[in-house]
């Protein structure tokens, strides 16, 4: 997700504080102390929190079907792609967009930022723990397997009912899907780790979070400050989970053994892990999907080091180009 930039338009919490004493008995420290560490700072701008965290499960990881695969299977890509291509089955990822495919990179070190003037700052072209060419061949060395497939944005769903997959990356979202196409196999975990340069790298993931926030124009602020801790407390966010199975961001409903057996959400949990709060601006996103969909289609060679460099200056050069 992309991480709050607020821009004058949402209330500071902290200026709320003696309003949230007075009137809830908690402030800003409580709150932050009973949400996760990282839903607070997807919150926080400027050392200034500006939302309430709501939700915790917005990213992704991996579902696979246990009878198919095993936990040993699914620990790296490697092994993955080859029993799934020995059982006769996919494995699907979304690549033609910024937010999954930005995995790799964060993996290695690379970051992608927001500039005060809406741009973003990237470094994906240069070097970092690796090089980015080098994370572009681990990227082509995973596309490039026959088991491997690439989903459009939004429809990992359609492809897990299908019933060609045996695993898929994907979010709390498809939950209903992989459990009714993997059956008794249903199971999920961690995303697996991948070869880069001769290593094994663990793959990170973007973390996602819902946030409740105050227009800082509004007459009536502080009843909608209050209206907004009320509708994010451990309460409301257990009711969610009890009716929804919506994953939460406040800590002692996420340590519950409710939320701990669930299958879904304790594997987000062990990526979250790993997981990365996204600083982007909006000239990131098509450069970034069209990145993405060079390497699904394999229109760039492993082993031509200058193509994939020219790529990625391609793809730098337009994700931080200038906001107009």
């Amino acid at each position: 997700m992309r991480k709050i930039h607020c821009a004058g338009a949402l209330q500071s919490i902290d200026d709320m504080d003696e309003a949230l004493q007075a009137y809830t008995g908690k402030g800003v420290a409580d709150i932050e102390s009973a949400n996760s560490a990282d839903s607070v700072e997807a919150a926080t701008f400027n050392d200034t929190l500006y939302a309430f965290p709501m939700t915790a499960d917005n990213g992704y990881f991996l579902y696979y079907d246990s009878t198919v695969l095993s936990e040993e299977d699914v620990a790296s890509w490697d092994t993955m792609l080859a029993k799934a291509d020995e059982a006769g089955k996919k494995v699907a990822m979304t690549l033609a967009s910024g937010w999954y495919n930005a995995s790799f990179f964060y993996s290695a070190g690379f970051t992608t930022g927001l500039n005060d003037d809406g741009s973003t700052s990237m470094d994906w072209n240069g070097e970092a723990d690796y090089t980015g060419v080098e994370v572009t061949q681990a990227m082509l060395n995973i596309t490039g397997s026959p088991a491997f497939m690439a989903v459009a944005d939004g429809d990992s769903s359609n492809q897990i009912a299908s019933g060609q997959l045996c695993a898929a990356v994907s979010g709390t979202w498809d939950a209903a899907a992989a459990q009714e196409a993997f059956g008794d196999g249903y199971a999920a975990t961690k995303l697996p780790t991948f070869t880069i340069a001769g290593d094994q790298l663990q793959q990170k993931s973007v973390s996602g979070y819902k946030l409740v926030g105050v227009n800082a124009h509004s007459e009536n602020a502080g009843w909608a400050v209050l209206l907004a801790d009320w509708i994010t407390n451990e309460n409301a966010q257990q009711q969610r989970f009890d009716e929804r199975q919506i994953g939460p961001s406040n800590n002692a409903v996420l340590e519950s053994d409710a939320v701990q057996s669930n299958v879904a959400l304790a594997a987000l949990a062990a990526q979250n892990e790993y997981g990365v709060v996204q600083f982007a601006g909006q000239n990131y996103w098509d450069p970034a999907a069209t990145f993405g969909e060079i390497v699904a289609k394999g229109e760039l060679d492993v082993n031509d080091t200058a193509g994939i460099q020219a790529a990625l200056d391609t793809l730098v050069e337009g994700a931080t180009a200038p906001i107009n």
